[in-house]
């Protein structure tokens, strides 16, 4: 674990990471912390994924509403698991995410062989 210190491109560590690396991030309150998040997004991945572990659903929405994300997952086990599929939150299983037009791609599903087919 690292403490987080900068959202920006020269913090690597508040960027996506494919590494057993978690960074953790103090905040004084949720608005500040929701605008942490859309910081780090504009630069490291616009329409993926935010997961949030609350049982307030009014932090949920709020999460939802203001972060341009496609997924939004709420109180589910490892992010990356849940993200790209499951069988506990009905996203298609997949290995590629769907950013939408906030990251230049046609849709901000999960890419599967739906996707692939042509229908006349």
């Amino acid at each position: 674990m690292v403490l987080g210190e900068k959202p920006s491109p020269e913090d690597r560590f508040s960027g996506e990471k494919l590494s057993p690396v978690l960074t953790v991030w103090k905040c004084s309150d949720f608005s500040e912390m929701i605008g942490r998040t859309k910081q780090m997004l504009k630069f490291s991945g616009e329409g993926h994924s935010v997961s949030i572990y609350s049982l307030d659903q009014d932090r949920q929405i709020e999460l939802a509403l203001k972060v341009n994300v496609g997924r939004v997952d709420c109180n589910m086990p490892p992010h990356a698991m849940a993200n790209s599929g499951s069988w506990f939150n009905g996203q298609p299983f997949t290995d590629s995410l769907g950013c939408g037009t906030w990251a230049g791609n046609m849709t901000s599903d999960n890419i599967n062989y739906r996707h692939f087919f042509n229908y006349t």
